[in-house]
């Protein structure tokens, strides 16, 4: 087994703790997604592709949350996937 460089581990931390960090309103906001807010909630059309959605219903997020769930195709996607999928 080859030893990784404190280089490759380095980013893969960093990736990693921005994934968990990185605040998935503020993305939805910046990348300019419809957002429906109905309570604490806000809910949008799933951003997945492959998935067309109808119902805005589906997809929701929490402020404060790092990730959007979709109830309809069951993925929870972070906010550097969703700058991916987008």
């Amino acid at each position: 087994m080859q030893k990784k460089s404190w280089e490759e581990l380095l980013w893969q931390n960093n990736y990693a703790r921005l994934k968990q960090e990185a605040d998935i309103e503020a993305v939805v906001n910046y990348l300019g997604i419809p957002v429906r807010r109905k309570g604490t909630s806000c809910f949008l059309l799933c951003p997945l592709p492959g998935h067309t959605d109808r119902h805005a219903t589906n997809c929701y997020f929490k402020p404060g949350w790092n990730n959007l769930y979709c109830t309809a195709c069951g993925e929870a996607i972070n906010a550097i996937d969703l700058i991916i999928y987008t």
